[in-house]
């Protein structure tokens, strides 16, 4: 993503389980009356190990690390969904394009990461239900050889999972 910075990309975390697309697959997201305020390209509901889990993503622009307007609102459509649901588990994953080296593209990625964290703790989300974490320009889900590609690996993924009590 710029000067020195890669920018990584995934939507996916190929972490095991099939993958599903669509609504109240799992439950998960009937749980979350997601069907409410979200469209159906909004969210994905994946099955790893077992278990539901809804996976968001917001997009940055090139060797950024701020939310745009579209990220903001799709980051409090979740936060006011999350405010009142015990239990669940949020992972925050940073992705970057691969332009630069990799030392600056996991700073980048942890820095979005972190901004998503960080945004939705200040929303009322608590941190001890959060966990971020920087994959630099790994796991690309388009071919960085265009800028299409790359503007889709510039990206942080959010996962939202319940846990026991």
């Amino acid at each position: 993503d710029g000067r020195n910075g890669r920018d990584g990309a995934d939507g996916s975390d190929g972490a095991g389980g099939g993958r599903r697309r669509g609504r109240h697959q799992g439950s998960l997201s009937p749980s979350l009356n997601l069907d409410d305020d979200f469209g159906d390209d909004d969210y994905k509901v994946d099955t790893i190990n077992g278990q539901p889990v809804v996976r968001f993503v917001v997009y940055f622009e090139f060797n950024e690390w701020g939310l745009n307007s579209k990220a903001f609102s799709t980051v409090d459509k979740v936060i006011e969904h999350l405010r009142h649901k015990p239990n669940l588990a949020i992972e925050i994953k940073g992705y970057t394009d691969d332009v630069g080296n990799n030392q600056y593209n996991n700073f980048l990625s942890r820095r979005r990461a972190k901004m998503v964290l960080e945004y939705m703790n200040s929303r009322g989300v608590p941190s001890d239900f959060m966990q971020a974490k920087a994959y630099g320009s790994d796991d690309p889900v388009a071919d960085n050889n265009t800028e299409e590609g790359r503007a889709a690996n510039r990206r942080t993924v959010f996962k939202i999972k319940a846990i026991a009590d």
